[in-house]
């Protein structure tokens, strides 16, 4: 009778390799997952995304921020992991690293902003809160997430979710600003 072979925690997560109920933390960094996945609590958890929408949306945000990150010395960044807490490590949709963070390869230390961007089978933007406050306790102070949907922005702070002005969203003492005018009409 033969055996499975072991999942060696290297490479391409192949959907056909057994994982095992739970990982480490160097475990999960060490595999690549399509579409990545966040870590909670030693469980890999898939993300809801991949459809037209939520990846046409991140890149008209990408293309709105980048110059204004990169002439201010900021980094943006997409899909990437951040490690919220030794237990928990998220991938958020687009991230902006402050100008004098170090180089992590998975950052602990908070970014300046982090946007979620929700998918068509997402409902509601209620069903990304647990990912926004694991944001929120990592130190992040500046939280959006975009509901290209319903062509609505929020802000997400210690009192919660809040409906924002999808052409007003800025973090303050910087020039980052975003209009999501142009993003929402790239997807009628």
């Amino acid at each position: 009778m033969a055996t499975a072979p072991a999942f060696d925690y290297r490479g391409e997560y192949d959907e056909n390799w057994p994982l095992p109920k739970t990982l480490t933390p160097e475990q999960y960094n060490r595999v690549i997952f399509r579409p990545d996945a966040h870590y909670v609590d030693g469980k890999i958890l898939p993300r809801t995304l991949g459809d037209w929408t939520h990846s046409k949306i991140v890149g008209e945000i990408t293309g709105a921020l980048y110059n204004a990150c990169a002439e201010n010395g900021f980094s943006a960044c997409i899909s990437l992991r951040l490690q919220i807490s030794p237990t928990r490590i998220r991938v958020c949709d687009f991230v902006v690293l402050n100008r004098n963070a170090p180089y992590e390869p998975v950052p602990t230390i908070p970014p300046l902003l982090c946007i979620e961007v929700l998918s068509q089978e997402q409902e509601s933007p209620e069903e990304e809160l647990e990912t926004l406050a694991d944001y929120f306790a990592m130190g992040v102070k500046h939280i959006w997430l975009v509901d290209p949907i319903r062509r609505a922005a929020f802000t997400f702070d210690a009192t919660g979710l809040h409906e924002a002005d999808p052409i007003r969203l800025t973090v303050s003492g910087t020039p980052i600003h975003l209009d999501l005018t142009e993003a929402f009409a790239a997807i009628d």
